[in-house]
């Protein structure tokens, strides 16, 4: 609003007074209006909606007290600066008139640049109240669309504001909450010290969760909160549901993995037992066989001595044959199922495998046991012996070591087997190596037993394989 041409109401019985008002606002720029009783000033405040009113106090009729108590109740409304218009300094009058809701007064000797002033000065309080007035509607309208519920609580934690969101939940009116304690509604919701600032929590009343986040305003109320509560049972139901759903899953992958680890386990126990029969049948049939060959053979190069040279010769070369073929089915059978495995136990069978390697391959080979009595299950020791296997046998692929050292060392929970070798480690394989199926064996075998296998460069060259099988399933007693 221009408060230089704004509409101004003169309200006296005086006609003189009347033209000597409104000819010195009206140099101003004001637009004003004059009438001459009480009645007439409520049309005209009806019609003509001014901006602000000058009141005379002593009217015939109804009097300027009369006036003003109609205005305020009438047009309370319309937040209508009124300024009282008085003969003289009568301080009893000046305070009943202000007390009725007069915004000020001037006296009809003060002058006319007084009178201009407080006009002027009335007129910008009322725009200002009113920008403070618009900008509190529309907080109030913001604050009554957000879903969630939003307070404001003073150091006191009296209730100083509340949107309609609150009034909802409460099932109450403004003028039930407002001024209360928040405890009445809200029990325990505590909102941060002062020297916090801001704050963010849970907060749970009548099976509703609400996350809290609250701010510490230093300069309303004389120090207040705002709390704002945002409903959120649902999203934690979901997220409950969600995290039930996800340990479900787990389980079931868990149950999954054990009884495909059961099935690897069975179908390597089935492996290992048509192994140990092959090789029984091996070395029974096909040795008690190639050795009647063998006695056959003799006998008949004595029987054909005095052929000649040429038949001793061939028959000499058969049983020849015949003694390589019964030391190849004796080694088929021992690589299917080394007998010593059976008879001495896990250990000797590991250092009989690395003393046939030395030998077919040239290694160096050593190994430590802690302790040195360590013994396993009949399952275990067969998991141990083809690990190991499996991994000399890479050693000498693929390594191009000249040593190996293994270890079984017995831990608290774990059996723990080591094979180092001083060979090409896997950081030095050309771009694009791919893990073999020795590897990816060990590593089912490892697994499939609730264990854990890893393969890394050594740090003195070289590679070592680390593979941990817990005891529970190579312990001797199981």
């Amino acid at each position: 609003m221009d408060t230089a041409t704004a509409k101004l109401l003169v309200v006296d019985d005086s006609r003189l007074e009347r033209e000597m008002f409104s000819s010195a606002l009206g140099e101003h720029g004001f637009a004003v209006d004059c009438v001459a009783d009480g009645d007439a000033a409520l049309r005209s405040i009806e019609n003509q909606r001014p901006d602000l009113v000058l009141l005379d106090l002593q009217m015939p009729g109804m009097d300027g007290f009369q006036t003003l108590e109609r205005i305020r109740g009438k047009f309370n409304h319309l937040q209508l600066p009124v300024i009282i218009l008085t003969a003289s300094e009568d301080s009893e009058s000046i305070v009943r008139a202000l007390e009725s809701g007069a915004n000020d007064y001037v006296t009809k000797a003060a002058g006319n640049s007084v009178m201009v002033a407080r006009v002027r000065s009335q007129l910008a309080i009322a725009e200002a109240e009113g920008v403070v007035r618009q900008s509190q509607s529309e907080l109030t309208a913001t604050m009554d669309a957000v879903q969630d519920l939003i307070l404001v609580v003073d150091k006191q934690r009296q209730i100083r504001r509340c949107n309609l969101a609150v009034s909802e939940c409460l099932g109450l009116t403004f003028d039930r909450i407002l001024g209360e304690p928040i405890d009445r509604f809200f029990p325990d919701l505590r909102p941060p010290d002062a020297d916090v600032g801001y704050d963010e929590f849970d907060y749970g009343l009548d099976e509703v969760e609400y996350g809290v986040a609250a701010y510490y305003v230093d300069d309303i109320h004389g120090g207040a909160y705002v709390l704002v509560l945002r409903d959120v049972t649902a999203q934690r139901t979901a997220e409950y549901s969600l995290r039930a759903a996800h340990a479900g899953l787990e389980l079931r992958v868990a149950e999954r993995t054990t009884d495909l680890r059961k099935l690897a386990a069975h179908q390597e126990e089935v492996r290992e037992t048509e192994r140990q029969a092959i090789a029984r049948e091996l070395h029974d049939e096909f040795g008690q066989m190639l050795t009647a060959i063998k006695i056959d053979l003799a006998w008949l190069k004595k029987q054909v001595a005095s052929v000649g040279i040429e038949a001793d010769e061939t028959v000499t070369n058969l049983m020849m044959l015949v003694d390589g073929m019964v030391s190849r089915v004796q080694q088929i059978a021992t690589d299917l199922r080394p007998s010593v495995l059976d008879e001495l136990g896990v250990v000797e069978a590991v250092r009989w495998l690395m003393t046939t390697w030395e030998e077919r391959a040239g290694l160096k080979a050593s190994l430590i046991v802690d302790p040195p009595e360590l013994s396993t299950s009949r399952h275990g020791a067969i998991t141990v012996f083809r690990i190991v296997q499996e991994s000399l046998t890479n050693v000498v692929r693929h390594a191009n070591a000249t040593q190996v050292d293994v270890t079984l060392a017995r831990l608290d929970t774990d059996l723990m087997i080591t094979v180092m070798d001083d060979g090409v480690g896997p950081d030095q394989e050309p771009p694009g190596f791919e893990p073999g199926f020795g590897i990816i064996g060990m590593r089912q075998r490892a697994e499939a037993v609730g264990g854990a296998f890893s393969i890394e460069a050594a740090s003195t060259g070289g590679t070592v394989v680390r593979v941990q099988i817990p005891i529970e399933y190579v312990d001797a007693a199981v």
